[in-house]
């Protein structure tokens, strides 16, 4: 089945949304329970906004996965991040951004996301372009800035970038500058805003702020299908992990070398962030959604075995639909 995502993108343009449909489709049984873990100031502000209509909000939240599917699977194709075009980006992440119940509702870490993959775009767009200019480095801190107002772990992928821009270009001090003026900008404008509310309190600001980095928190999977699907998707990711050490000082390009080698950074930095995030649900499991995304497409159009494809995909497929669907 999932062999269909790696020949025709004509296709996959009506099955991505039917595969939404079908998993989201379960959310119509009872109403949508709004996970705010870790959320920032600028996603309550829009939850205010939207939280009238339950039906709504889904139906936001299906749009905006299907749109970062597409956006995903076009920063693929177009800056060649993997060895063969195919659309196992897409699908991929569409199933990893809908593995839990949690994760089906419009939460803080879907907002993030999609800035986060505008961030990547605008990323892989100056490396492709050879352009090292300010302001595209800075429009692609104020992306991650954008982003970190919804979902305050989003900071942790700023040194990925800046590494990455100096393995690329060279090392320059204007890259930490410039990267970290992008971020500053809408967090600082957010504070502004809040001043000309009368709403600022600056002592709850910096709590509300520092607190969460100062503490470390064990994630806890409630029950058995959850254990089970993190155990097989960990142990795809290490695979995808070996596959990418065998391939990548043989057969793949340089471009495409160091593009895995900047999700795989993007990965473990991540993973440092999550490890401070609040668990109280799954919802955090979508921030790790877009490197490990990546490294499982890879492994995916490495392996030369059609039977372990379909195997990593059916049972991601199949678990999704037990999980999802056991609630209602």
């Amino acid at each position: 089945m999932i062999n269909l995502f790696g020949k025709s993108r004509i296709l996959n343009l009506f099955l991505f949304p039917l595969i939404v449909l079908v998993i989201w489709c379960s959310k119509l049984y009872h109403p949508m329970e709004v996970d705010t873990d870790n959320a920032f100031p600028l996603y309550y502000e829009l939850l205010k906004i939207i939280s009238f209509n339950t039906y709504g909000m889904l139906l936001l939240a299906m749009s905006l996965v299907l749109v970062q599917s597409y956006l995903f699977n076009n920063i693929v194709y177009r800056y060649d991040l993997l060895p063969e075009s195919n659309d196992y980006t897409g699908v991929i992440y569409l199933l990893l951004m809908s593995c839990f119940p949690d994760q089906l509702s419009i939460h803080p870490v879907l907002l993030a996301n999609f800035f986060l993959l505008i961030a990547i775009k605008r990323f892989f767009q100056v490396v492709d372009d050879g352009i090292f200019k300010n302001i595209k480095i800075y429009d692609i801190g104020l992306m991650i800035g954008i982003a970190s107002l919804f979902y305050y772990p989003m900071l942790f992928t700023l040194p990925a970038f800046v590494i990455s821009l100096i393995s690329w270009h060279k090392y320059h001090w204007r890259y930490w500058v410039v990267l970290t003026m992008g971020v500053l900008t809408p967090i600082l404008l957010w504070v502004i805003y809040l001043f000309f509310q009368d709403t600022l309190s600056i002592s709850t600001f910096i709590t509300t702020s520092v607190a969460p980095f100062l503490k470390y928190q064990i994630i806890k999977l409630p029950s058995f299908t959850d254990k089970a699907f993190i155990l097989w998707l960990g142990l795809i990711l290490l695979a995808s992990l070996v596959q990418f050490f065998i391939t990548r000082n043989s057969f793949l390009k340089a471009k495409t070398r160091l593009a895995l080698t900047f999700f795989l950074l993007l990965l473990l930095l991540m993973g440092i962030g999550y490890s401070f995030a609040e668990k109280n649900s799954l919802v955090g499991f979508s921030f790790l959604a877009i490197p490990i995304t990546l490294m499982v497409a890879n492994f995916l159009t490495t392996i030369d075995r059609p039977f372990v494809i379909e195997l990593v995909g059916l049972g991601i497929f199949i678990f999704i639909l037990i999980n999802q669907y056991s609630t209602i």
